[in-house]
């Protein structure tokens, strides 16, 4: 089975609702009483801390969602295919994962070219965009909101990039 078989398969090529088109997600809309986490884990992936990510999400059967940089992607496509093999959802953070300002042109570039690689390597044709670092204002998400991805944000930041001491993780 082609992995493209495989994504379809497992129901991993989806319309997004339309009122998530276009739109800014900051948080979840819940009822009363109602507990949701959803895990997510930017800018991969990468050899060993990927792999670890996938292998304790499996031993506890519990899904994320990878929102992956292109040239990370291009480098371990293996690592791709696993995420969507095993069920996790794998969305755009665009190319080179820059902070700056970006024209329309490089903006295209940056989420078209990642969103060609995620379907190229996985067969997945994602609708999902996180933009790196939350910048909402230097061209991407401009450019993915007119492309109708849902720009996916986070209420919670582990700030592992400054790399914490492991009982400020936990």
């Amino acid at each position: 089975t082609s992995w493209q078989q495989e994504a379809q398969t497992k129901g991993l090529a989806y319309a997004l609702p339309s009122r998530f088109q276009g739109a800014i997600i900051e948080s979840a809309k819940l009822s009363q009483g109602e507990k949701v986490i959803a895990l997510t884990f930017d800018d991969g992936p990468w050899p060993q801390t990927t792999e670890q990510v996938l292998d304790i999400l499996k031993s506890n059967n519990i899904k994320g969602t990878f929102f992956v940089v292109g040239q990370n992607l291009k480098n371990y496509p293996e690592l791709g295919r696993q995420i969507v093999a095993q069920g996790h959802v794998i969305a755009n953070h665009t190319w080179h994962h820059w902070y700056h300002f970006l024209n329309p042109q490089a903006a295209a570039f940056e989420i078209d070219r990642t969103e060609d690689l995620i379907y190229q390597v996985t067969g997945v044709k994602t609708n999902l965009f996180r933009p790196p670092g939350g910048f909402l204002h230097n061209g991407l998400v401009a450019y993915a909101k007119g492309q109708k991805y849902a720009v996916v944000m986070w209420s919670a930041d582990s700030t592992d990039y400054k790399q914490p001491a492991v009982p400020k993780l936990i």
